[in-house]
């Protein structure tokens, strides 16, 4: 059941710190938070796909962080926009022309999907490091890894004959 929070209810919190005896899903629906669209989705897929093929072997993982993370992005008809936050950890570090151009890379996405596309460039190094940034914190705290896709959990079957198998 989806509860729903209107101006002028008991649920409607009077203080922030009331705010945050709410369930996740009751943030969002009094924030005014959005989840990304199929078409935004699709905007990130095409972005961490021209990451694949520009960074080959030197491509980590790829992190989505904030707003978009969370799901509780300004909603597209809202005067404030939010962008699509993501974390591109790389094997190697990037030159600053190489950062540039994959930079630049969201730009034609950004005006297919209607949001900016915002990439942070670390390496593994910085991403494995002992004590991490703040920020790399942040990203490990509220990130979702996009890329490569977390593996499918392999499901163990045991058939009549007390054989498991593999699916």
């Amino acid at each position: 059941m989806r509860i729903q929070i209107q101006i002028g209810t008991p649920l409607m919190p009077a203080t922030l710190p009331e705010l945050g005896r709410l369930n996740p899903a009751q943030r969002l629906e009094y924030c005014g938070g959005a989840r990304m669209s199929p078409t935004e989705e699709d905007a990130l897929e095409k972005y961490v796909s021209l990451l694949a093929q520009r960074l080959g072997d030197a491509l980590e993982t790829v992190w989505l962080f904030g707003s978009a993370a969370r799901g509780d992005m300004w909603s597209a008809h809202s005067q404030m926009h939010s962008d699509i936050d993501i974390l591109v950890v790389t094997s190697l570090p990037l030159s600053e022309a190489a950062i540039d151009q994959l930079g630049s890379m969201t730009y034609p996405i950004c005006l297919q999907c209607g949001r900016q596309i915002s990439p942070a460039f670390k390496t593994i190094q910085e991403w494995q490091a002992d004590k991490p940034s703040d920020f790399v914190e942040r990203v490990r705290g509220e990130g979702h890894r996009v890329w490569p896709e977390p593996a499918a959990q392999v499901v163990r079957l045991v058939d009549p004959a007390g054989i498991q198998c593999r699916s």
